[in-house]
């Protein structure tokens, strides 16, 4: 890996993920997709961040000890790793038609009250999201499977370059929320790794799939880390992108 140094970048609150009165931090899958890109390499993203990445001020990338690690003054709050997370299993697409509804299900259930959202304003999967602004990815329940999650999803044409592909820091979004949302419990990104095998036309309508992983034999008793896949099919069912992510429960004084 031979990665740019001392460059900045800024999140715009556009990319915002979790939030509450005190304001809003960004999205991990974004963030992750956007320190990726500055890593000519497979990496895999850690958010060392503990309250959050900040949103509308500079960030510092700095080459150091063969990563690359982002800056928010003189914290360090994100690093990248060639080190690989533990391969996930990846599962078989549904059809098209069933992660569309399924997702038109999740949508209104989320829109009526009935499946609480904690982020409703979250870049990827917020529902208070308008088309245009959000992504607007709704990764419901699959039918039949008692962790899998699947969307049927539509990019918007301001997510794709002039080519109609996803960009990629794109891909890192979508392959983020989904992993969260098959998980028991609250969490945040802690680590996410992402292979994109091929260009994605995001022209064509997508399915994304999350679930759970068992994650590493040996890991210690009453560890906060869950760990999830997350996969991105064309519309054939097709594999196109896999995602691998370690999720960090709240403390448990943090209710």
């Amino acid at each position: 890996m031979a990665p740019v140094s001392d460059a900045t970048f800024v999140i715009a609150r556009r990319f915002r993920g979790p939030h509450d009165d005190a304001g809003a931090t960004a999205n991990g899958g974004y963030f992750c997709g956007r320190v990726a890109a500055a890593a000519a390499g497979p990496v895999a993203v850690e958010i060392r961040a503990r309250a959050g990445v900040p949103l509308d001020r500079p960030l510092v990338l700095r080459a150091r000890d063969g990563a690359l690690e982002v800056h928010d003054g003189p914290v360090a709050i994100g690093r990248t790793s060639t080190d690989h997370l533990p391969a996930v299993t990846v599962p078989a697409s549904p059809p098209l038609e069933v992660a569309l509804e399924v997702s038109r299900r999740f949508e209104a259930a989320l829109a009526a009250g009935a499946v609480p959202h904690t982020f409703p304003e979250c870049f990827v999967c917020g529902h208070h999201r308008t088309a245009g602004d959000g992504m607007r990815l709704f990764a419901g329940p699959l039918p039949g499977d008692g962790g899998a999650r699947v969307a049927g999803w539509q990019p918007d044409p301001t997510l794709l370059d002039a080519d109609g592909r996803l960009r990629d820091e794109f891909v890192w979004s979508a392959l983020d929320c989904p992993g969260g949302w098959a998980l028991a419990g609250p969490g945040n990104t802690g680590t996410l790794q992402v292979e994109i095998r091929e260009p994605i036309d995001g022209r064509r309508p997508l399915i994304v799939m999350g679930w759970p992983e068992p994650g590493p034999a040996g890991a210690r008793p009453g560890s906060r880390r869950r760990y999830a896949g997350t996969a991105m099919f064309d519309a054939r069912g097709r594999l196109l992108a896999v995602g691998a992510a370690i999720w960090v429960a709240p403390p448990r004084s943090a209710g």
